[in-house]
């Protein structure tokens, strides 16, 4: 048995570690884990009796430490961030610093990491390169009808390095959005948003539910996540699999499109004139652009799938 385990939410982090629970034709199951204790957790790990787990890494510290002990099989942590977020958040860099500890004190047979750069800084054997997985996106279907409303939108968590007041600024002096779209966000950054100009033409959508959220990003002309750093990003990902362009930085390397790429992150100016580029193709230039960004989703997560299929059967046949 693989099992692979992780917090119950919606964020990407928990995506990676479902979707690894997916790919393998071995007998796999993800285990959520809500609990504020880890008694129930320990109890199911063990009703498995799994060959291989995998652990959600982030800031379960305590949580790890004390599962970990009562683990049979091999067993290892899932490492996500590159390094450049890591730093951002500065706790991911300590909890990378605990993860090699435990490798090097044999508390844990592998640190699994998603980020091929950090895998080939670190040159171990034990650290083993995870990039982001998906099989349950491959069953999205890209939208029909391109939207003729030049909504463009800002969906994500409104972390430090998602670079949302720089894109919020850029958006500000687009001549061509009409409306723009985010999933809540913290009260300086509506200030803000205010202040910049765009009190009527921001629509705050708070929280969407998982079952409401392609329905609405479908509507959308024009999805931004400029980033300073990013991992995979399954949000740029599952957009650009429904037919959604994305502007990104420079951070997500796998989507290879000049046209939705930012050079300078830091620059509003060059933000919104990118926006208006895109927002003023004629339908079928944005047509063709919709399709181009399904075809680039669909290369990177079928290199991903192979890279994490490979790198697992390679440990449970051992």
């Amino acid at each position: 048995m693989f099992l692979t385990i992780g917090p119950d939410n919606d964020t990407g982090f928990r995506k990676h570690l479902e979707e690894l629970s997916l790919i393998l034709d071995y007998p796999s199951k993800f285990i959520k884990v809500s609990e504020k204790g880890y008694s129930k957790t320990i109890r199911n790990i063990q009703f498995f009796k799994p060959k291989l787990t995998i652990i959600g890494g982030r800031n379960w510290i305590l949580r790890n430490n004390k599962i970990l002990r009562e683990i049979n099989g091999k067993k290892g942590i899932l490492y996500c961030s590159p390094l450049a977020q890591a730093e951002i958040s500065n706790e991911e860099i300590k909890n990378l610093t605990v993860y090699l500890q435990w490798l090097d004190d044999k508390r844990i047979d592998y640190l699994f990491v998603g980020s091929k750069s950090l895998a080939d800084r670190l040159k171990r054997k034990d650290v083993i390169y995870l990039p982001a997985p998906s099989l349950s996106d491959l069953n999205l279907r890209p939208r029909t009808n391109s939207p003729k409303k030049k909504i463009v939108a800002i969906f994500n968590d409104k972390a430090i390095h998602k670079n949302i007041i720089n894109t919020l600024a850029g958006v500000s002096i687009s001549k061509n959005t009409k409306e723009i779209w985010i999933n809540g966000a913290r009260g300086e950054y509506l200030i803000l948003s205010e202040m910049f100009g765009l009190k009527k033409r921001i629509k705050n959508l708070e929280y969407i539910p998982k079952k409401n959220f392609y329905t609405i990003l479908k509507k959308v002309k024009l999805l931004l996540q400029i980033s300073f750093t990013e991992g995979f990003s399954y949000s740029a990902f599952e957009s650009m699999l429904l037919g959604v362009p994305v502007m990104t930085s420079k951070t997500i390397a796998w989507n290879t499109i000049s046209l939705l790429k930012v050079n300078n992150c830091e620059n509003h100016i060059e933000i919104a004139r990118k926006i208006d580029l895109i927002l003023s193709l004629r339908p079928k230039e944005y047509a063709s652009l919709s399709q181009n960004c399904r075809k680039v989703a669909m290369k990177i997560i079928q290199k991903n799938n192979i890279i994490c299929k490979n790198n697992l059967k390679q440990i449970l046949r051992g």
